[in-house]
């Protein structure tokens, strides 16, 4: 046994193929924009989304401002993952997932906000300090950006694998603004 763990492994071929379009820079994707099981995922996550919303109000009205902070968070969450996986993209971190969610649809701030609104209020060994004001606007932010997720997902479902371009294509970018409007930088061409 001695020297075992000198041997160096051997690298493997790589494939020849160009891939299914779902890296930047990749060709336009190839097959189904969504398939069937992408869609039932994002509706799942998109319901726990909207679950959690409704528990954050409950918590905010019963003055548990620490577990209505970490609902709203994880109301935009499961909302976010749940438009990345319209586009066949997942991570494996929350930070990873926040960082993947800005290079697939651009800016979204509120997601990092609520992060570390959602780490004070579960990890702080301070009491969260925020009032019921602050906590009732995170969490309205929350549900403009849980909404927007659901028309990403709605449009990404509604074009199937008719349209090719959708979701793949990086150069149809979603940009979130902060009033929960959406833009489109280079939007599909019809």
């Amino acid at each position: 046994m001695a020297g075992a763990g000198n041997h160096r492994l051997r690298r493997l071929p790589r494939p020849d193929f160009t891939g299914l379009g779902v890296l930047r820079g990749a060709a336009p994707g190839v097959g189904p924009a969504v398939t069937p099981g992408q869609g039932e995922r994002a509706r799942q996550d998109l319901a726990l989304a909207h679950q959690a919303l409704g528990g954050t109000r409950l918590l905010l009205d019963a003055g548990a401002l620490e577990d209505a902070a970490s609902r709203a968070y994880y109301a935009a969450f499961h909302a976010s993952r749940a438009a990345l996986t319209v586009v066949g993209r997942h991570a494996k971190t929350h930070s990873g997932q926040i960082t993947l969610f800005v290079e697939v649809y651009g800016t979204a701030p509120v997601l990092g906000r609520l992060q570390t609104m959602r780490a004070a209020a579960d990890y702080g060994s301070e009491r969260l300090r925020r009032t019921g004001q602050d906590l009732a606007a995170a969490i309205a932010d929350a549900d403009a950006f849980v909404a927007r997720c659901q028309s990403i997902v709605d449009q990404a479902l509604a074009a199937g694998c008719l349209n090719s371009r959708y979701p793949f294509d990086s150069s149809s970018r979603w940009v979130l603004t902060g009033t929960g409007q959406s833009t489109s930088m280079a939007g599909p061409s019809a």
